[in-house]
Parts: structure tokens; C-alpha cells; sequence
């Protein structure tokens, strides 16, 4: 049996020119909360057998504004599609205005939320 998805998650991806990206994503009761070291987000998501589909709105709060898109945008909003295997969830985040700008991503389960 999959243990349950409420918990905190670590988030790995690669940006467009290449460095390393990652942080810290709690996930709870459809809420989806974390950040890194210049973004924070705040979003949604639900689970539907081994997808994961979500939502989220990131902002910039530190350092330089690059993002994994490979732009300076403080605020912007992303769409998560995914397929969760166990303690492992690989998917790909994409701008709603720029659906063919995809970045793959990996969220690895690090400790239950109880």
C-alpha cells in the first residue's frame, strides 16, 4: 500500500541553462507549500491513482530573480502534471501562457505530515 502523499517533499529540476534548482514542498490536505532558496509558492494539488496534477503561484523574495524558465518574472503562476511511483513523484511544470516551455521536475517524500 502507497503511503499517503500529506507530508514534506523535497523538489529537484533543472533550470533552462542548465544549474541545479531544488527546495522544500509541503504537501497537505490539497495545499501545496514551499520554496527554495530566491522562490516561494503557494498552490493546490490532487492525486488521482498515480497522477499528480497541481497548481502554483511563485514569487521571488531573494537574491537574483532567474528562474528555472530562464527569466527575471518576481510573480508567476505554473502547472504541474506528474506521475507518482511510490516515494517519487516526476512530472513537468509549464507556464499556462507558455505550455511548450516544459521543465521536468522530481519530488522526493522525506517525512509524514503526522
Amino acid at each position: 500500500m502507497q503511503r499517503s502523499i500529506d507530508g514534506l517533499w523535497t523538489f529537484e529540476a533543472i533550470s533552462r541553462e542548465g544549474w541545479p534548482v531544488g527546495g522544500a514542498v509541503v504537501l497537505l490536505g490539497g495545499r501545496l507549500l514551499g520554496g527554495g532558496n530566491h522562490y516561494y509558492y503557494v498552490g493546490t494539488y490532487r492525486e488521482n491513482g498515480r497522477a499528480f496534477e497541481g497548481e502554483a503561484r511563485l514569487f521571488h523574495f531573494h537574491g537574483p530573480a532567474v528562474n528555472a524558465f530562464g527569466d527575471t518574472t518576481p510573480d508567476f503562476h505554473v502547472l504541474l502534471h506528474g506521475r507518482r511511483l511510490s516515494d517519487v513523484i516526476d512530472g513537468e511544470a509549464y507556464r499556462p501562457e507558455s505550455p511548450h516551455m516544459k521543465r521536468a521536475f522530481r519530488l522526493l517524500w522525506r517525512a509524514a505530515a503526522t
